[in-house]
């Protein structure tokens, strides 16, 4: 009978595989990892993608302003007026007239040439607090644009520029 018992034993200390404790154990542990690590991998991606809406609407405020900006120092006439966010003029050394309006349509801003089919400069702007206004003592232009994302996010830029009449001028 002893002999039996030892064979028994014997057949089972050759067997393989994991006891039911073992398999409870790791999967406790392997829980236990990827819980946090599934939890850092979700917010890694939120602040991803509200990083790519931020970069978006900042770059728009960008474009606009230097649009703007570019225009702006080369103008000899700055105008404000209704229908028209913005308009400059200016005479090369050539003689040649140009003339660049900005329109805010569809909380978009839209650039003209010399009376050319208006293009998108800039999407997604608040053209309710998007400003241009012209002080004539001091000859400069203040431009304030804002964007506002769809997440509520809020971008906004001041840009004061003199154009190059009033340069030397006080």
């Amino acid at each position: 009978m002893f002999p039996e018992i030892l064979s028994t034993a014997r057949k089972r200390s050759r067997e393989t595989g994991f006891t039911l404790v073992e398999v409870l154990t790791a999967l406790a542990i392997l829980g236990l990892v990827i819980g946090p690590t599934s939890a850092a991998a979700i917010t890694i991606m939120k602040i991803s993608s509200w990083d790519a809406d931020i970069n978006f609407h900042l770059r728009q405020v960008q474009n606009a302003g230097y649009r703007i900006l570019r225009d702006g120092l080369m103008a000899q006439t700055v105008t404000t007026t209704p229908g028209v966010f913005l308009s400059f003029s200016w005479t090369d050394w050539d003689g040649n007239n140009h003339v660049v309006n900005y329109l805010l349509v569809e909380n978009t801003i839209q650039r003209s040439y010399n009376g050319s089919q208006p293009y998108v400069v800039a999407e997604q702007i608040d053209t309710t607090t998007t400003t241009a206004q012209w002080d004539n003592e001091h000859g400069q232009l203040t431009v304030t644009i804002t964007s506002l994302g769809t997440r509520m996010t809020r971008i906004q830029q001041v840009y004061i520029v003199r154009p190059r009449a009033w340069v030397g001028k006080e």
